[in-house]
């Protein structure tokens, strides 16, 4: 009986571990907070200038806001940010997303860059990218969001994801783009270009932007979880033949 419930408890303890994984820091912060390396909240790595997720770790923040006529660029300290994952097609990924409220009126123009590191740690590499937005053009009014990715391969330093959002062009809403690396990275610096302008009617404006990064292979089982199950399973067999033979 003894040995019956010792290999259960190994079968159920490897099982238990390839099903773990997926667990993420939902936590909110601000670009100013990482800049500042005054970040404290759940994650937070390299001394608050960064948040890790999942074994990916984001970090080197920097945002330039740009500003003519009515626009509005939020200061950094307004940009909230906030480590997300889920699942795109079936496939898990992890990813920040940018919240803030950028909004250009009538002749005025909003350009602001943004720029950050992301490093993976553990796991799984980085093969495919993910860029959507929220955000309304109306009249004169165009907003768009280009990234750039840059790394030591040219496959990778040739990348470049763009959406936006003008009523001038058919069609009038293209607000989601990906792209899948020849060959995953563990490293890459992302370049958020957001830019919003109008003519002499309309606006535009955008709510919050998602950088979604899928990672190859993502809840692959560790060799150490493969070896408990292993262990169980041979438990089990081992237990049930010396039951066969103390029947006989």
């Amino acid at each position: 009986m003894l040995k019956k419930w010792f290999a259960r408890a190994i079968l159920a303890l490897g099982l238990g571990t390839m099903m773990l994984g997926g667990s993420s820091a939902q936590a909110g912060f601000t670009i100013a907070d990482l800049i500042a390396g005054t970040y404290t909240g759940a994650g937070a790595s390299n001394g608050g200038t960064g948040i890790t997720i999942d074994g990916m770790q984001f970090t080197n923040f920097s945002y330039t806001p740009n500003v003519s006529g009515s626009g509005i660029a939020p200061p950094s300290t307004s940009v909230t940010v906030t480590a997300e994952s889920g699942t795109l097609g079936g496939t898990s990924y992890d990813g920040l997303r940018f919240n803030a409220g950028w909004f250009a009126g009538a002749n005025s123009s909003v350009d602001t860059f943004i720029q950050y590191d992301v490093t993976v740690l553990s796991g799984p590499l980085i093969s495919d990218l993910h860029l959507h937005f929220n955000g309304v053009s109306v009249g004169s009014g165009h907003s768009d969001v280009a990234d750039t990715f840059s790394n030591s391969t040219d496959e990778v330093n040739s990348k470049l994801l763009y959406v936006y959002n003008d009523p001038s062009v058919i069609p009038s809403t293209r607000v989601v783009d990906s792209t899948t690396l020849v060959t995953p990275v563990d490293h890459l610096t992302a370049g958020k270009d957001v830019l919003l302008y109008t003519g002499s009617n309309g606006f535009a404006s955008i709510s919050s932007i998602n950088q979604d990064y899928t990672r190859q292979s993502r809840h692959v089982p560790e060799p150490a979880s493969f070896a408990l199950v292993g262990l169980g399973m041979l438990a089990t067999g081992f237990a049930a033949y010396r039951r066969r033979k103390m029947a006989q």
